[in-house]
């Protein structure tokens, strides 16, 4: 249907979990319709082209990741509308990175008071501020916290800023 991998190999990683590894949130779920609109995206921009055997082409689905970032971003900006705040500072990020990274470039912006200003001034839900964004201070909280951020900031490629700080808000809870 899309062959074996995104690309000449497995580098690139195999199709049949890659829509899912690039969707999934820090505590590993999809919601439906990004998976749907990913995968319809898909489906058109592979029949606008000669796919041989295939029915979905890998280009087609990588397309189809970016088109179900933006909706989802959209949806993540209704709940909170500091989401899209917390992104301008990571555009043009390369992923895989390290949390550290993610942490720095928002210092540097001070993303974070400008994202709590907005919660507040919107009514929502602010995110999570951590003391210190040292991954050697907050590992002792929850071992596999670290190893988390940095599975979410290798998996997600439009929604990386997104992803960590709805999962810092959601293991808020937590502590």
């Amino acid at each position: 249907m899309a062959g074996n991998y995104m690309g000449a190999g497995p580098r690139k990683g195999k199709t049949f979990d890659w829509p899912y590894n690039h969707l999934a949130d820090g505590v590993g779920d999809v919601t439906p319709l990004s998976f749907l609109i990913l995968m319809q995206n898909a489906a058109e921009r592979s029949q606008s082209r000669d796919a041989d055997a295939l029915i979905l082409l890998p280009r087609a689905i990588r397309k189809g990741l970016r088109e179900a970032s933006k909706v989802r971003i959209e949806q993540l900006n209704t709940e909170y509308p500091w989401i899209k705040r917390v992104l301008q500072p990571l555009a043009g990020l390369r992923v895989p990175a390290e949390p550290q990274v993610l942490f720095d470039a928002w210092t540097e912006d001070a993303t974070a008071e400008a994202a709590v200003k907005i919660a507040r001034k919107e009514g929502a839900l602010p995110p999570v501020l951590i003391n210190s964004y040292r991954k050697t201070e907050w590992l002792h909280r929850e071992a596999d916290l670290a190893d988390r951020l940095t599975k979410m900031a290798s998996s997600q490629t439009d929604q990386t800023g997104a992803t960590i700080c709805l999962a810092s808000s959601a293991l808020a809870q937590r502590f």
